[in-house]
Order: C-alpha cells, then structure tokens, then sequence
C-alpha cells in the first residue's frame, strides 16, 4: 500500500477509520508505504484510526510483518496534527466508551521521517488500552528536524485515560535527529502503566530517552515489569552506550523532566551495556522447546516458577512460530530464520527475544538435556495420526539427535489443548460438536505418536486444563482468552507447572513446586491471577495431568 496524498487523511490496509467495531486474527504481510506532502495530520497503519463513539473499538491479535517506510519533508509538526505511522493502528481516540488493543504483534521494519512512529500504535488520544502487545521490528527515524520527533516502539504518546500494559518490546529504535524516544513509549501521560518490558537498544542524542519512556511531564505510575536493554547516544553514527552508577540507575527508564512526576514500584532494572546476541551455552540444564502459541502458553511463566525454586543454572529456549505444524518444522529445519527464539539464560528470571536463528543452528548449540515438540491441535493433521505425521514428528527428532554429540537428549510430546470455541477449530464448519469430543480425538493423536515415535516421555499441559475446567476455577471462557488459547494468568501457570515437574525438575534434584512462591496479581479479561488461592489448584491439576495424560480428571471437589 502506498500512499502519496498531500491532505490530511487517514489510510490503512484493513480501514482508514475504525468506528465502535472489531478486528480480530488479522496478518498482513504488504509493505507500507508513505511518500506524500501533507501538511496536516496523517494517520497511517493497517488500520489508520479507531474512535470509540459509544461501546469503542476493539482490535485483537492483528499481526504486522510488512516493511513500513514513511518519507516526509513538509509536515515538521510534533503533535496532533503530525505524521502517525504504526503497524497496527496509527491514532485512537474516543467520544465514549473505550478502544482496546491487544495481543498484537508487529515485526515490520521501520524507516520514518515522521514524528510519530510506533510498532503498535502512534498515539492514544483518550480512553484507549495497549495491553499484551509485542513489538519485534527495528525502527530508524530521520525526522527533518533536531528534537522533533516523539518515538515509541509500542505507542508514542497516551494520555487522558489511557494507558499500556503487559507489554514487550524487542526492537531497536534509533533516532538520528534527537528525537525523543523510550523503548515502550516517548511520553507517557496520566496513569499506571503496568508489566511492561524492554529488551531492545534506544538510540537518540536527546536526553528524552530511556529503555521504558523519553519523558514524563505527568503523574504517570510505573509498576512491575522490567527494563533491560541498552541506551545511548547517535553519537553521528557510532553509538556511545550510557552508564549510570547504582545510585542514578533510574535515569536508564527515561528522563523524568517534572522532577518526580513518574512513580516507579517493582521495576526491575536489568541494563546490559552491550547487546548479547548469541544463545548462552554454558548451564548446568538446558531444555529446548519446539512450538507454537499452544507451547507459548505452557512456558510463558516458566522462568518465574524456576527463579522461584531457586535453579539458577539452567537455559531454557523457546523456538516459537505462531501457527507453525511439526511437518513445517520439519520441513523448514535449516532454512526459516523466521522464528522468535524466546531465551531465558541461568538466573534470569524472563524471556528475552532473539532473531535470525533457524532450529538447526540452535540445535548445534550445545548439548540438550531436554527437547519438546508440539502439534498444532487446532489443524486437521492433530485429529488423525496419517504416515505423513509420523514421518514428520520422527523425523524431527532424528534430525536434533543427529547434531547432538554424546547421549541424545531426552525428547517429550507436548500435548496441548482442546478448544472452548470449535469454531476456531480448522475447517468450515464445527469439526467437532463440543470440547470433550475434541480432547478425545487429539488424546488419541498423540498417544499414536508416543507410541509409535522415539518419545521418552508426554507432557500433557492438554489433560491439565481439562482437570482445571472441571475445578472451581473455571469459567464462563473455560480458562481461555480468546476461545483457545489459554487464559494469560493461571491456565497457563498450571500448563508450566505441567512442564516443569515432568521435565525440569526431575532432571534437577527431584525439585517439586509446593510452596513456589511465584504468583500474578489483577484479574481482568482473560487474565485469571495466580493467587496463594488458586496455585495449589493448578497444581494439582496438573499433577492429575502427569499422572494420567489423556484423560480429564474431576476436580469438582477442589477448594
């Protein structure tokens, strides 16, 4: 798409503008282009804006991977009236009711002259939510003017009753002109600000810079998260990295201009002075997951459940493409480089993102204890064990043992779940008439694949939510946020609990999770809590899953 208006406008690939509606499960992988001369505002992103005129809009799992480029040498404006450029949605506003954007992702590439630019969104006029939001694509700004531009690489800007939370940022931005950048966002207005973290480099020869905000001129509250990364200057190119003492080590957040304006509680600082761009190989464990989202969900909460059982020497690895089958994986075993390698190095206690890997190069990386494959449960090829699938799963695993050196690792079918809406079960109409029946047949699937495959053991985080959706735990979604993936909070704890007392913890003292102290706080839509509540219960759903993997257990009882 490219656009070469010289009026103001709003453009985008799925809608210019947005009014009190939904978009949901959008991808797009076409190129943005803006080269126009518009002196006025400009909105620009798959989808240019969004109002809330009454119930407000609601956009949901969008995914950009489309290279974004925005040329500009008219419109010099800093505020409303400027360029907004961003991968998801490029400015939201509202009359009533509130707009919310969540689990969106943008790995696009971005080149920009224009003031506002952002992976997820330019800016947030009144009542808009970014909650669990990923950006992944690098920016590189040259606004034609020193200072004048305000970068993000989730949102530039949010005031008047919004805000960001649950968000990640894996991109490096880099302004050349000074403008004013924070790896989450450029200005943060009124409000809390919520489990946001920073893995990416933010460049800028303004002071307005920091791994989590440029500036704060108001009363904005910063709680949880982390802040890692690194920050500096442009330094005409070559980059002059900042280094604060202990004492000033809140000045790597961004530069609070009011003098105490921004609150910050539980943040952990975790800056790194250069970038580490290689997987650590040195642990005395090291497990390799291989999935999808369905995977995603069952490690999610892993590093905090490890750091909380006091494991300080192990690696563990995340080869993750959303959608992806184990033929595909197979198939792309030394040629994608499209995944997101998720890693979580000994004593930290998060993931971080890595690109660029393919699964052989990361399987050559050392010896593996631990490797786990997933199927995609939501495709046909789940619901019916075919020699193709054979093959495919065999296939894999023969292909990690024949790069490793020494004793092959120990390989694990993860058996995921069934869904809560059929509907978004592969195919035109409900494959399967409700979620039992749907467990039944992938039970099956992947007992043939135990049995059949060179497995050592299943991990069925699968058979653990149906044990939860039988306790006092679940409800009206059945444990999950979007009909079937799992709800963010304690579905997907009792999924890691799952994983790590099959496959952690027996490999590292027998180590068990009664009295783990990892926990989440705030419940919201799609997000159960891991509460002193609520965690025995996971528990022990998953302990009923370990203990019969493809059959639900009744925990009506449970308390």
């Amino acid at each position: 798409m490219t656009v070469t208006s010289s009026v103001s406008h709003s453009a985008g690939m799925i809608a210019g503008a947005l009014y009190d509606a939904t978009v949901r499960d959008v991808t797009s992988y076409a190129p943005l282009t803006y080269n126009g001369k518009a002196t006025g505002y400009v909105h620009m992103a798959l989808i240019g804006s969004v109002f809330a005129a009454e119930a407000g809009c609601t956009i949901d799992s969008v995914h950009n991977r489309g290279e974004i480029k925005a040329d500009n040498t008219k419109n010099l404006n800093s505020g409303d009236t400027s360029l907004h450029i961003a991968g998801i949605v490029a400015f939201a506003n509202a009359a009533e009711g509130h707009n919310v954007i969540s689990s969106c992702n943008n790995y696009g590439q971005i080149t920009s002259q224009a003031s506002r630019t952002a992976g997820i969104l330019a800016a947030a006029k009144k009542n808009t939510t970014v909650t669990y939001c990923e950006n992944h694509g690098d920016q590189l700004n040259t606004m034609p003017k020193d200072g004048g531009a305000r970068l993000g690489n989730i949102c530039c800007y949010a005031t008047n009753g919004s805000t960001i939370s649950h968000c990640k940022n894996y991109g490096k931005l880099v302004s050349t002109r000074s403008g004013f950048a924070g790896g989450i966002i450029s200005l943060p207005g009124v409000g809390t600000y919520e489990d946001n973290e920073n893995y990416g480099e933010i460049i800028t020869d303004s002071d307005n810079r920091g791994v989590l905000f440029g500036y704060v001129t108001l009363a904005a509250a910063w709680k949880g998260g982390k802040a890692s990364g690194t920050v500096g200057r442009y330094n005409d190119g070559r980059t002059l990295y900042d280094y604060y003492n202990e004492p000033d080590k809140l000045k790597y957040l961004g530069n609070d201009v009011s003098s105490g304006q921004a609150t910050f509680t539980d943040v952990e600082i975790d800056i790194e002075m250069t970038p580490d761009p290689e997987l650590e190989t040195s642990a005395s464990f090291r497990i390799l997951f291989i999935g999808n989202s369905f995977t995603k969900d069952a490690v999610e909460h892993l590093p905090g459940i490890v750091a909380a059982a006091g494991l300080n020497d192990i690696q563990m690895v995340h080869m993750y493409y959303p959608g992806r089958t184990v033929p595909e994986f197979n198939s792309k075993w030394a040629t994608a480089t499209d995944y997101d390698c998720y890693v979580c190095n000994p004593g930290k206690s998060s993931w971080r993102s890595l690109s660029g890997k393919t699964l052989f190069r990361v399987a050559t990386l050392g010896k593996w204890d631990v490797v786990t494959i997933q199927e995609h449960t939501g495709r046909k090829l789940a619901w019916g064990w075919t020699p193709e699938e054979k093959s495919a799963v065999q296939g894999l695993v023969d292909k990690i043992k024949s790069v490793q050196e020494g004793e092959s690792p120990k390989f694990y079918y993860v058996l995921s779940q069934a869904y809560h809406d059929l509907d978004k079960a592969e195919n035109v109409a409900k494959p399967f008439s409700n979620t039992d029946e749907m467990w039944t047949v992938i039970s099956a699937h992947a007992g043939k694949a135990m049995e059949e495959c060179t497995f050592d053991g299943i991990i069925s985080t699968g058979a653990m939510l149906q044990n939860l959706r039988t306790s006092s735990l679940n409800n009206a979604d059945a444990l999950t946020r979007d009909g079937y993936h799992m709800d963010y909070g304690i579905a997907r704890y009792g999924a890691a609990c799952t994983v790590f007392e099959t496959a952690i913890g027996p490999y590292n003292g027998n180590v068990k999770l009664d009295g783990n102290t990892y926990r989440t706080s705030g419940d919201s839509q799609g997000t159960t809590a891991i509460t002193d509540a609520r965690a025995p219960i996971a528990l022990q759903a998953a302990r009923n899953a370990i203990s019969k993997p493809y059959e639900a257990t009744d925990m009506s009882a449970s308390q």
